[in-house]
C-alpha cells in the first residue's frame, strides 16, 4: 500500500504545461508515463500520454497508448514502439 499527497493548487499537467513554456519546447512534442490516478492530468496535457500496463483503468482510457506493466519493461517497450530508442 503506498500514499501521495498533492497539492490542490497544482498537478503534474501544469507542470509539464510550465515545462515547456520555459524550455519552448512545444507541448506537442512531450511524452508522459503513468500509472496511477495523479498522472491523469499529464496524461492528458502531454502530447503522447503513454498508461504503463499496471496502470489503473481511468488512466488507460485517457491515454494514447498502454504499454506492458513497469515490471514487464513497459517503459522500454513504450520508448521502442515510438521509435526513441
Amino acid at each position: 500500500t503506498n500514499g501521495e499527497l498533492i497539492n490542490k493548487k497544482f498537478d503534474k499537467g501544469a507542470a509539464i504545461r510550465r515545462l515547456s513554456d520555459h524550455t519552448g519546447i512545444p507541448i506537442a512534442d512531450t511524452i508522459a508515463f503513468g500509472d496511477s490516478m495523479n498522472d491523469y492530468e499529464i496524461l492528458q496535457a502531454a502530447g503522447v500520454g503513454i498508461a504503463m500496463g499496471n496502470a489503473v483503468l481511468e488512466l488507460k482510457e485517457v491515454a494514447d497508448y498502454v504499454t506492458d506493466d513497469i515490471s514487464d519493461d513497459g517503459i522500454y517497450k513504450a520508448c521502442k514502439h515510438f521509435h526513441l530508442i
